[in-house]
């Protein structure tokens, strides 16, 4: 499994390294207030400045942001740099901007921010000072994102300025392992991995040497690093190290969510696709419980791509569905496109796939081609155009990319543009062409094996030539304890032979015996095999017996669905006829009521035969069916105007029948006595949503006159409202009518479970309107 959703792994949350920030210490704080009140002569003036940012820094670093702590770190920041440009210290000034930048950040104010930190660092510059400019360039990477090549270029040029002073005015401590990792995790989501593999590996050592504990997300990143370097081995093993010390630990933070992860990809690129999904979900969760929308997304991308690999496309398409409205989706429209594109294309869907493939266009427009997700979003569009045979396009895109230098993209990138222009030029007849391209694949294939080839036998090298000096030392020691010995084994030659005869004969009867005890072993398993195989081709004849009272019994009861349908479209048709036949009003007017009523139910069956899943029906769609019916039977468009908020609900026959019969009269009353007053618009709103764990709530509120004062549903005689009652009973619901500048019903039946709901799928409906 390749990781084509994205670049390289994502980073859930960076960590931040606040080497600019003193330690929250309300303790600390309080005495150092004091002393500052206290100071008095010029000599204690310049300490003073200190003492000031550490108040200032205390306030910035309290837990939360509130305005009054922001307002006095501001304070205290400003009383620091009028008496530095007093007493004109540059490091001082130096110090209390970039103090000042960090609140003026936090405190969303970053054009403000950035200009105090600039004049840190043009002051830094006229008058070096090692540890004040570790902490000024830390403060200006913050203002770059991870999120766009030229911003995080100066994002690390930033960190590994910053890391130069640091190191150079710090000892090796826990801290200094903090900035080392952060610098290898900026190489990493740059994918620059020889760069942050002896970053990662150089902190991983100082917090060893440290007594430092909690190594999860140190073992995650080398172990996605590792494995990004193509050393599986390692890469999984880190990765398991993390995955154990979290789960000891019962660590449920992100760094689960990235350690799962990686192990999940690792698994996906051996084409262990059942281990990678396992790991993939577990992933996911930890994102959902930690409320991490854009490292849920991302995790559920890979999980579709997972699917994908498992021939489960539909499973890919309805977890798409359920996360594209996300808010934090926006930024993913990329992936979701290429991932909709991949399975349309290889299902052959090709009227399907040309929708993706145009919106993968404009997605990927504008972007550098150097980003590895541009680069596989390039493959996937033209895997689409040559299986489409539109070679026009093909010999268009091609060559501009494959003239790109391998500097500026992945040698896979190339390696599949030539396997792409091998197809495309074998489909055209270019044969000589194709060969050329099939040739530079099949090499740029080879150069990488050997890239990987060179590294695995640099290690195995290594560790022969440390095994071949033991043993030449060895060898050398027992080649002098021989010559002391020499004398005493020529006397012993004649017994040595006579043992070594011996030894020989019963090594044959070992031999022998062995064999036959092989030969043995292998009957034995044969017949084993055979009875396992008969055993297998048993359980498949019954496991297709099963599959075809399953096909058989989802057939009839599409059947009995059908029959049912049509059995009730017969009793409408034949209530159609009496209407012509019925001359009182009040009887045309039951029988008008009776037929809509049955169309309700007809209609739940009507779902169910249509439908893949026939025990439950879809009340989003059947709502919006009923609405319509209704709408047309009255000719009430462009009088009433219904808006429709509807979850996807699932419900059983027994469920969906009564709640079917108590929408219908709803609905009916309200066109036929809601609104008395024709020039009167009328509005009526159904929304259909969980209220609370185990309720469910169906609101449908008009605008019309309302029900009487004084007016008693229980005790009503219209058929209608007795109905609604009785059936909301049915459900073991409850129901109230509210006169709320009209009429409001709001039915509350709870969650059982014949009902299935999906929040997180929800969509809100258009406006039903004429």
């Amino acid at each position: 499994m390749r990781l084509s959703i994205l670049p390289v792994f994502f980073v859930f949350l960076l960590w931040a390294v606040q080497v600019n920030a003193q330690p929250y210490n309300s303790a600390g704080k309080d005495g150092i207030v004091n002393s500052i009140r206290n100071t008095n002569s010029l000599s204690e003036k310049e300490p003073k400045i200190d003492s000031l940012l550490f108040i200032s820094s205390y306030y910035v670093n309290k837990p939360g942001s509130e305005v009054a702590d922001m307002r006095a770190a501001t304070n205290y920041a400003d009383q620091a740099l009028k008496l530095s440009l007093k007493l004109q210290t540059a490091e001082g000034e130096a110090k209390c901007y970039t103090v000042l930048s960090q609140i003026s950040r936090e405190s969303n104010r970053e054009t403000e921010g950035l200009r105090y930190i600039r004049k840190a660092l043009r002051i830094i510059d006229k008058h070096p000072a090692p540890a004040s400019a570790s902490k000024a360039y830390f403060e200006i990477a913050n203002y770059y994102t991870i999120y766009a090549d030229t911003s995080l270029v100066k994002k690390i040029g930033f960190y590994a300025t910053g890391l130069k002073y640091f190191e150079a005015t710090n000892p090796p401590t826990a801290r200094l392992a903090d900035v080392l990792k952060m610098m290898g995790d900026l190489y990493q989501f740059h994918g620059e991995y020889t760069k942050s593999l002896p970053c990662l590996k150089r902190s991983l050592a100082l917090y060893r040497q440290v007594g430092f504990k909690n190594l999860q997300d140190i073992y995650a990143l080398l172990g996605n690093v590792l494995i990004e370097l193509h050393d599986m081995k390692e890469g999984i093993r880190y990765n398991l190290l993390g995955v154990k010390l979290l789960e000891d630990a019962k660590d449920s933070t992100m760094t689960a969510c990235q350690a799962y992860f990686n192990l999940g990809f690792a698994y996906g690129t051996l084409k262990d696709y059942n281990n990678a999904l396992i790991y993939m979900l577990k992933a996911n969760k930890v994102a959902l419980s930690n409320k991490d929308s854009t490292a849920a997304i991302v995790t559920d991308i890979e999980i579709g791509n997972t699917y994908r690999w498992l021939h489960q496309p539909q499973k890919a398409l309805r977890l798409m569905n359920g996360i594209e409205n996300w808010p934090a989706a926006e930024k993913h429209q990329m992936q979701f496109s290429m991932l909709r594109l991949k399975i349309y294309n290889e299902a052959k869907q090709f009227e399907k796939a040309a929708l993706y493939y145009k919106k993968l266009t404009q997605d990927i427009e504008g972007h550098d081609i150097t980003f590895d997700l541009v680069q596989n979003a390039r493959i996937v569009l033209l895997e689409y155009l040559v299986d489409t045979k539109q070679f026009k396009e093909v010999n268009d895109q091609l060559p501009r990319l494959l003239a790109l230098p391998l500097i500026n993209s992945r040698p896979a990138f190339h390696l599949n543009l030539e396997t792409l222009a091998y197809k495309a030029d074998s489909a055209q007849g270019n044969y000589k062409s194709a060969m050329l391209h099939l040739t530079k694949a099949m090499d740029l294939k080879i150069a990488a094996l050997k890239s990987n080839y060179d590294d695995q036998v640099g290690k195995l090298q290594v560790e022969f030539d440390l095994n071949k000096k033991d043993q030449d030392i060895a060898f050398q020691s027992k080649s002098i304890g021989l010559l002391t010995r020499k004398n005493e084994l020529q006397k012993n030659a004649l017994h040595d032979q006579r043992l070594i005869r011996n030894l020989i004969i019963a090594g044959a009867a070992l031999l022998s015996l062995f064999l036959i005890l092989l030969f043995n072993r292998y009957q034995i398993k044969k017949r084993a095999n055979e009875d396992l195989k008969e055993q297998q081709e048993e359980i498949n004849t019954q496991n297709d017996y099963l599959k075809q009272l399953v096909s058989e019994r989802e057939w009839l009861l599409k059947e009995i669905h059908h029959r049912v349908k049509n059995n009730l479209q017969i009793v409408i048709s034949l209530l159609n006829s009496e209407l012509f036949n019925v001359k009182d009003v009040v009887a045309k007017h039951v029988i008008r009521e009776s037929q809509l009523r049955m169309h309700s139910i007809s209609l739940i069956h009507q779902k169910l035969y249509q439908h893949q899943n026939v025990s439950s029906i879809n009340m989003k769609e059947y709502i919006h069916d009923m609405v319509n019916f209704l709408q047309d039977s009255f000719d009430s468009y462009g009088k009433i105007k219904f808006s429709l908020d509807i979850d996807p609900v699932y419900m059983d026959v027994s469920q969906a029948v009564p709640a079917g019969l108590i929408l219908n009269e709803s609905i009916t009353n309200i066109i036929k006595y809601a609104f008395n007053d024709k020039d009167q618009k009328g509005n009526v709103r159904i929304s259909l949503k969980q209220c609370g764990a185990e309720i469910l709530e169906l609101i449908i509120h008009d605008n019309g006159c309302g029900l009487p004062p004084g007016f008693n549903p229980e005790e009503s005689a219209s058929l209608g409202m007795r109905l609604i009652t009785g059936l909301t009973g049915q459900l073991k619901g409850s129901v109230d009518f509210v006169n709320d500048q009209g009429l409001c019903m709001i039915l509350q039946v709870p969650i059982n479970p014949g009902l299935s709901f999906h929040p997180e799928g929800a969509v809100q409906n258009n406006l039903y309107s004429n």
